[in-house]
């Protein structure tokens, strides 16, 4: 079995690199992306990719493969994971919605909170009679028969919950208390995943671990589903290779190590990126560079000295400290797909809402109606239509002006947009001043 295979499943397309090691020859693909569900772009990917190397149309000449994934990246960024119930030490209910009272905009009075309350209202926030201080020693045992028992009975039976989230005071120091938890938990609920604290960030400071634990108990129940249905999909084609998925600290693990703790795979495709990136820097003789991967909905950077890439240990998605092993990489929601539009004060803003796979930007034909960064690029001749996502997705020029005008239409007369600009200040007032 000499094929190795790579797969990057972005929100807009799919990338893939197959490599024939008895042959030395390699081949790269790219695919539209196909949310919600994302498999059946890698299976075509992949198979396709594997057809272009000469084999033939079954996967089982493939000994390796790796995967990048976006599945709990985009669960957490458009907020669409499991609805979670978290067990909390008594007296220590509130800990997510305090937070660190850290406000980036000090003097705005109608800031938005920077805590992740989208995880679960206070009613979901239930507290269990126990308490263990920093040395680890036991001050109030565990209540496993009243407390932890009804708690559980109100999150399912009241609130239907899908995961349970558990985080006690220092349980870095002593994890008995989850552990024995947890077994109560799987006695009860055994189809209900369980995240605990002492699992996934065993370090001190209550804030960052429950939001840690919070945003794994968040994707665990997606991102289970999908690894099994892949993993299903990949044995149905003949592939025999054990499926390995991309970490955000830029290793790999397996199926059942990603089921157990999937937070870990958050920054997956964008620490991919950054392995590559210094690979190629090194190879070429620039080991210090930067790294961009701009893709369909966003734009990650990240700084690469002496060949090898920033691992940090005080990561952090968004404004929300993931404060495990990462890749040091900064991210804004601007990408191929971002959608462009003019504010109430006349000014040109692009993203972070993006038009993504689906319908996607306007010169995909599609449905896509709104102007975008993909549009404007063809439009003033920055892209290629011949030679765009190596030929696979037919442009539509047309629609791409059709979609520029609708979106910032303010003086019809001025056509410099559709004529094409060489900086980025003609480009921003071209797009204004477009109809």
């Amino acid at each position: 079995m000499p094929i190795e295979a790579g797969v990057d499943v972005g929100g807009t397309f799919t990338d893939i690199f197959v490599h024939d090691t008895k042959r030395n020859r390699t081949e790269i693909l790219k695919v539209p992306s196909t949310p919600p569900t994302y498999i059946e772009g890698f299976m075509s990917g992949v198979e396709g990719a594997v057809r272009q190397l000469g084999a033939d149309d079954s996967l089982t000449e493939v000994s390796r493969l790796v995967h990048g994934s976006t599945i709990a990246t985009n669960a957490i960024l458009t907020e669409t994971g499991a609805k979670i119930g978290f067990l909390m030490t008594e007296g220590f209910r509130d800990i997510l919605y305090i937070g660190l009272g850290w406000r980036p905009q000090m003097y705005d009075l109608y800031h938005d909170a920077v805590e992740p309350m989208f995880l679960a209202p206070r009613e979901r926030t239930l507290t269990v009679r126990e308490r263990i201080n920093f040395r680890g020693e036991v001050v109030v045992p565990l209540d496993d028969h009243e407390s932890v028992r009804q708690a559980a009975r109100t999150l399912v039976e009241e609130h239907d919950v899908e995961a349970f989230v558990v985080c006690y005071l220092h349980s870095y120091a002593n994890s008995d208390h989850e552990h024995t938890t947890r077994d109560i938990l799987k006695l009860l609920y055994p189809d209900v995943p369980v995240s605990l604290s002492s699992d996934v960030l065993p370090r001190p400071r209550e804030y960052q671990r429950l939001v840690a634990t919070g945003f794994d108990g968040y994707v665990k129940p997606v991102m289970t589903k999908y690894v099994n249905d892949l993993t299903a999909r990949l044995a149905q084609a003949g592939c025999l290779a054990p499926l390995h998925v991309m970490q955000s600290n830029g290793g790999v693990g397996g199926v059942d190590s990603i089921i157990e703790c999937p937070i870990r795979t958050v920054l997956s495709g964008l620490a991919a990126g950054v392995l590559g990136a210094a690979d190629v820097g090194r190879a070429a003789g620039f080991p210090n560079c930067i790294s961009l991967d701009m893709g369909g909905t966003s734009a990650d950077v990240a700084l690469i000295p002496n060949g090898k890439p920033v691992v940090t240990n005080m990561g952090s998605f968004g404004d929300w400290p993931l404060h495990f092993p990462t890749v040091e990489v900064r991210s804004i929601g601007a990408g191929g797909s971002s959608i462009a539009y003019i504010d109430d004060g006349g000014g040109l803003r692009v993203g972070p809402r993006s038009a993504g796979a689906n319908p996607g930007p306007a010169c995909y034909g599609r449905g896509g109606i709104e102007p975008t960064v993909t549009d404007a690029s063809f439009i003033l001749g920055y892209l290629n239509p011949d030679t765009f996502a190596g030929g696979s997705e037919r442009v539509r020029l047309g629609s791409a002006r059709n979609g520029c005008r609708r979106g910032g239409s303010r003086h019809p007369q001025d056509r410099k947009f559709e004529h094409g600009a060489d900086t980025a200040a003609r480009f921003s007032q071209a797009w204004i001043r477009s109809t």
